[in-house]
């Protein structure tokens, strides 16, 4: 009887343990939350994009303001000084996506309708120059059938800038023929209407990044697609100043198919020898060359699409000095290193925009429920 009852005992803790176990160890992860360094409330119904600037002191935030399905929608852009959350400047109408120029003394911002981009000088804050897609009279009536929106936008360190528009469809279900990925060759520099130029020969542009090799620029468009695929290109500046570009070459092998479509959101690091892609299945670390690409990390991490979607610019971020990356999942928001792909770091958080400092020591995560940014320590030099 004693043995029979000392078998029921130890079988009744094995199996409560296989029960618990996952969660118990659920549990502990949420238990062992880190907290934030600090945070600061933002203003505004949801955050659209977050933006460090080059030196860390800034952090610009383009909020939706009265939230989705509103008869008007309304969006601002306010830069918040770190870590007080001192109001540096707010722009009215900055909407969708921004970015800082290489030595942060310009900000581009986008429009809602997604025709012009206004840049600001940060010393002034005066309107330097509004920059338009061009569309003719014709296509602006042809657009208004389609709901095209700014995805993504960025510099590079020649001060030219870049933008992806959203490849929405007509009803009729044709690939928009405005969504090409675009550039205006010297924006930072130049005075006036700049002409802009089609990049690229992607037809259905989702994201796009750029990095600097030697006096080159090298800039990589993702597309939407059965086939998902990187486009690499190289600039170099031509005699009129303007960029002379050159494709390299294209990359295919993003993982197994995910779904009828998949919107890679990519970054690459300021040196562009790295390249992060983010997709909703997974997040891979792929180390470029002249003419190939190698992987050299694979995580499986989902992510909603949805959340992908409404998040394009803040699901996936690159610290300026090129040591850490971040990205949004499900349930987490996670840094990883670079160049092993080891996770350094993680915090319990639903799909949320998030900004890597440039120095990589701070990961500022936005909480629409609390309506603030919270800034956590990442560690360096050591994994979780």
């Amino acid at each position: 009887m004693q043995r029979r009852a000392r078998f029921w005992t130890v079988a009744a803790v094995v199996i409560g343990g296989l029960i618990l176990t996952p969660l118990g160890l659920m549990a502990l992860r949420w238990a062992s939350q880190p907290n934030a360094a600090f945070e600061m409330p933002y203003r505004g119904y949801s955050v659209e994009c977050m933006r460090f600037s080059p030196d860390g002191r800034n952090l610009a935030v383009v909020t939706n303001e009265n939230g989705f399905g509103g008869a008007k929608e309304i969006q601002r852009t306010r830069v918040y000084r770190v870590p007080d959350g001192t109001i540096v400047h707010e722009i009215e109408n900055g909407a969708r996506m921004c970015a800082w120029n290489s030595n942060g003394s310009i900000l581009a911002v986008a429009s809602l309708n997604g025709e012009e981009f206004d840049l600001w000088d940060t010393q002034t804050w005066v309107r330097k120059n509004r920059l338009s897609v061009g569309f003719s009279e014709y296509d602006k009536r042809a657009r208004a059938l389609i709901s095209t929106h700014d995805l993504s936008l960025c510099f590079d360190r020649q001060g030219s800038l870049y933008a992806a528009v959203d490849p929405a469809t007509d009803a009729g279900g044709d690939v928009n023929p405005f969504a090409r990925a675009k550039v205006w060759w010297n924006a930072s520099y130049g005075k006036g209407q700049i002409k802009v130029e089609q990049l690229g020969t992607c037809q259905t542009p989702f994201d796009l990044s750029t990095g600097f090799l030697g006096t080159d620029t090298r800039v990589a468009i993702s597309g939407i697609s059965e086939q998902p695929l990187v486009e690499i290109l190289r600039v170099r500046k031509g005699p009129s100043g303007n960029g002379i570009v050159q494709r390299d070459y294209e990359l295919t092998d993003l993982g197994p198919p995910e779904s009828e479509f998949v919107w890679p959101a990519i970054r690459l690091t300021a040196d562009g020898k790295y390249l992060v892609v983010r997709t909703m299945e997974r997040c891979r670390l792929y180390r470029l060359f002249d003419d190939h690409a190698k992987l050299l990390r694979s995580r499986e991490d989902k992510i909603d699409s949805k959340a992908m979607r409404r998040s394009i610019g803040c699901v996936l971020d690159v610290s300026l000095d090129g040591r850490f990356a971040a990205y949004s999942s499900t349930d987490r928001a996670e840094v990883i290193r670079i160049p092993d792909g080891e996770s350094v770091f993680e915090v319990r958080q639903a799909p949320s925009p998030i900004a890597l400092s440039p120095d990589g020591r701070l990961l500022a995560v936005a909480d629409r429920e609390q309506k603030s940014i919270r800034f956590y320590q990442v560690p360096q030099g050591a994994e979780k």
